[in-house]
């Protein structure tokens, strides 16, 4: 299906969209399998918030912020509880 011009397709206008929705970095966590509420966990612990603050920040309790911390931990394969959650997904 066609829409907006010759060559944009359906595809090429929800990619497009997506790109906007998604920082560069969200590609690859979404390339590791995360879901949409671990990136938008991911992108509030890479900016620096607090399990607290982002557990009020998208209305969940803190326990959930925990678990999506594991989850994510665990889909990146950080095995070792020293490595520092925030400073890899600032280099990711």
């Amino acid at each position: 299906m066609k829409i907006r011009g010759e060559n944009e397709t359906i595809d090429d206008l929800l990619e497009r969209d997506l790109e906007k929705l998604i920082a560069p970095s969200g590609w690859k966590l979404l390339r590791l399998r995360l879901t949409p509420r671990e990136i938008e966990v991911c992108d509030l612990i890479r900016d620096g918030l607090a399990s607290k603050d982002i557990a009020r920040a998208l209305i969940i309790s803190l326990k959930t912020v925990e678990k999506h911390r594991v989850n994510i931990r665990k889909k990146l394969g950080i095995r070792d509880r020293g490595i520092n959650l925030a400073s890899l997904l600032k280099i990711i």
